[in-house]
């Protein structure tokens, strides 16, 4: 593992008792929904509040028709599983039209650890009936036939539709990694741990305060168009990454590209044109964006500024956020209200 992680100082000493060994199987509780199939149709939530690991949802023997993506509608995606990462939101409907019993919802890791929780939907009336669903995902969250339809995050039409600007007023590209030691990682170079923020002025006060140093913070202009592109690196030592789900405050964003390799041009525009297979047909709208499961890869996102005020860039994976991966979004300066002393 540190030839992986990187080629820094490990002190495994110093790690608290139990943290990598001593686990005990157990189970968890197991939630129970009850369905009216008078209704027809069943909608559900699915909020990741997973701290560190990603997840995959599934209801054994009901497709699941995707409506909604953090919060903003879409049109309708059919799934039998959806992958979802740390804040991650998708509200699905399934047509309640199957035998009177009970059916397994479960919740597993997704490419990482092997852990599972479970809950249970129930018709009304099909309180007695003990046969087993059939699965759509195993224990580990690994599909279990060829036909089970993974959702495709790159395909979820707004709805109704909606399109970013063609061109945009700024760039920025900022590099994603590790720095320093093999637990503090950065969104742009700079490592954003609480320690540097407790003697700052509040960022709303003073979009200009000392210690906010440029590679912390995005200044924007009100009613402009903001392109960012996220840069996954591997450079000597740091070895390997997970994905990082970006998670951006305020307004939403359209994730309009993605690649493999090194974002090389100045502008999207140029991209664009050079690399024309990199960009997305119809933009995905949403505030989390998942980077690459490792490698080097870059991932594009283009917001318009019509909020203005001081909001949090960061990666959703609390312990990269608490080690430094976060940064701030000083949107619309030109239009901050003069906040009373």
């Amino acid at each position: 593992m540190p030839v992986l992680q990187g080629n820094w100082e490990h002190h495994p000493e110093k790690l608290p008792g139990n943290l990598n060994s001593g686990c005990t199987p157990s189970e968890g509780l197991m939630s129970s929904f009850t369905v009216n199939p008078e209704a027809r149709w069943a909608s559900f939530n699915f909020i990741s509040a997973a701290g560190l690991k990603a997840l995959a949802v599934s209801i054994d023997e009901h497709p699941m028709y995707v409506y909604e993506v953090d919060g903003h509608y879409i049109e309708p995606q059919l799934a039998h599983e959806i992958p979802i990462y740390n804040g991650e939101r998708y509200s699905v409907m399934i047509r309640l039209d199957k035998e009177y019993a009970s059916y397994t919802m479960r919740v597993a890791g997704n490419g990482n650890q092997v852990i599972s929780g479970f809950a249970n939907i129930t018709y009304q009336g099909g309180e007695d009936n003990d046969r087993e669903s059939t699965p759509y995902i195993d224990y580990g969250g690994v599909n279990t036939t060829a036909e089970v339809i993974e959702l495709n995050t790159t395909r979820l039409p707004p709805y109704p539709a909606i399109l970013p600007a063609h061109t945009a007023d700024d760039f920025h590209l900022l590099t994603l990694g590790r720095i320093n030691s093999s637990w503090e990682w950065t969104l742009d170079g700079t490592s954003f741990l609480p320690a540097n923020l407790a003697a700052m002025e509040p960022a709303l006060l003073n979009p200009q305060a000392p210690g906010l140093q440029s590679s912390l913070k995005i200044e924007t202009r009100n009613d402009t168009w903001v392109d960012i592109v996220f840069q996954l690196a591997i450079p000597e030592p740091t070895k390997l990454q997970p994905p990082h789900p970006i998670h951006k405050h305020s307004n939403k964003a359209f994730l309009i590209g993605k690649d493999s390799g090194t974002f090389t041009w100045s502008s999207i525009e140029e991209a664009m044109d050079k690399s024309p297979q990199s960009f997305l047909e119809t933009p995905v709208y949403r505030d989390t964006f998942v980077t690459a499961p490792n490698g080097v890869a870059w991932l594009a996102i283009r917001y318009h500024v019509e909020n203005p005020g001081a909001f949090l860039l960061h990666c959703h994976m609390e312990t990269h956020l608490h080690s430094g991966m976060g940064m701030v979004l000083l949107d619309g300066v030109d239009a901050w209200p003069e906040v009373p002393k």
